[in-house]
């Protein structure tokens, strides 16, 4: 939201009329006149509280009281998109593409696919062209299993802090580790009916090679009807952890360290095994001793 707007209202064409000579005030003369006598700081406050309480018609008719007001809540507008058909990208896909739409560009922070498609290379190019874009939601109608790591996909992922899969198919479990470690600043991981072929390695060796990357910023995760629902939270929690980076080694030695392995054993030990557990959810909160406080719900 754009802050500092201290006069929104002035520009409201029918509040001047409203002053006559020998009678009252309207009751929008009387609001212009309360709302710039507020401070700005307020203006501020009671924008962000519109934008809470309101729904996508008000924020519409918001946007169109002024100038200043547009710029306010005009971003609201815009910030989450769904995306039904093929059709839908295209539009968008060519509404984005003139210089001048590059305000909307920066105003869409999430994605909402409802395609069947997921070799659609428009998905991924409007992803390219939406550089705000933090959270992809994508639903397939049936499990896909045909997703593959590439360089478009990569490219595509790597400014979201958000990833939210529906019933998506990968080739193996390296396979979508590969594609979590893409994402640097990956923050939330939403699965529901993620399925991988093959086996989760189960020795330190097995794991070498599994991907290049860290999870650092990973707070988050929800597993529910996956392949294994513990197989992610135990691998990522497992790095962040001990602060530990996956590297794809060619050299000696292993890529996993001591620690951060004890800790994925430790995990899917005590917590169960993902046949095991219906669905998995796993928030993580800095300390105040600077600890990392895993609760699972």
């Amino acid at each position: 939201m754009r802050r500092g707007v201290s006069h929104g209202l002035e520009a409201l064409p029918t509040a001047a009329h409203t002053f006559s000579p020998g009678r009252s005030p309207g009751p929008l003369s009387v609001f212009v006149r309360s709302w710039k006598q507020l401070p700005p700081e307020l203006h501020d406050h009671i924008h962000d509280l519109l934008v809470i309480i309101a729904g996508y018609r008000e924020i519409s008719g918001l946007s169109l009281v002024s100038q200043a007001w547009c710029r306010c809540f005009r971003p609201g507008l815009f910030s989450e998109l769904d995306l039904r058909s093929n059709e839908d990208c295209r539009t968008l896909y060519s509404i984005l593409q003139p210089p001048l739409s590059a305000w909307l560009a920066g105003h869409v922070t999430a994605l909402y696919f409802h395609i069947n498609n997921s070799s659609n290379p428009l998905c991924m190019a409007l992803l390219r062209l939406l550089p705000a874009c933090r959270t992809v939601w994508h639903r397939f109608d049936r499990i896909k299993r045909c997703v593959s790591r590439s360089a478009d996909l990569k490219s595509s992922l790597r400014n979201l802090t958000s990833l939210q899969l529906f019933r998506w198919g990968f080739r193996s479990f390296r396979t979508l580790l590969r594609v979590l470690a893409d994402i640097p600043r990956l923050e939330t991981i939403h699965f529901i009916d993620v399925k991988w072929s093959g086996d989760t390695p189960a020795t330190i060796d097995a794991a070498n090679s599994i991907c290049s990357g860290s999870f650092g910023h990973v707070r988050k995760i929800y597993q529910d009807g996956c392949t294994d629902n513990m197989a992610v939270p135990a691998w990522i929690l497992g790095a962040a952890s001990t602060r530990h980076s996956f590297t794809r080694r060619r050299t000696p030695g292993p890529a996993v360290g001591a620690e951060t392995w004890a800790t994925i054993n430790l995990i899917r030990m005590f917590l169960g095994s993902g046949n095991s557990i219906s669905y998995s959810s796993f928030e993580v909160a800095e300390a105040a001793q600077g600890e990392t406080e895993l609760s699972l719900s």
